[in-house]
């Protein structure tokens, strides 16, 4: 998030956690319904993120100390 790329970032996240969540779904209760299940919630955050995504950008960045904010680019107000 720091580097601001969110479409690469979001992206190259999506097979792996549809993978991952489905896959723990299974091994849990909720055997039926793992992967619509897994769809809904991790379309709903990337949604999420995808509608906050300056803002969450701005928090991230405060956290991080100013000698390393300086090789980010800067945030769009």
């Amino acid at each position: 998030m720091a580097i601001d790329r969110r479409r690469a970032l979001m992206v190259s996240a999506l097979i792996y956690v549809l993978i991952a969540v489905s896959t723990l779904l299974d091994k849990t209760t909720v055997v039926d319904l793992s992967f619509a299940l897994t769809a809904l919630i991790t379309g709903s955050a990337l949604l999420l993120l995808s509608a906050f995504w300056h803002q969450s950008r701005r928090f991230i960045i405060r956290l991080l100390p100013q000698s390393v904010c300086r090789y980010f680019p800067p945030i769009a107000e």
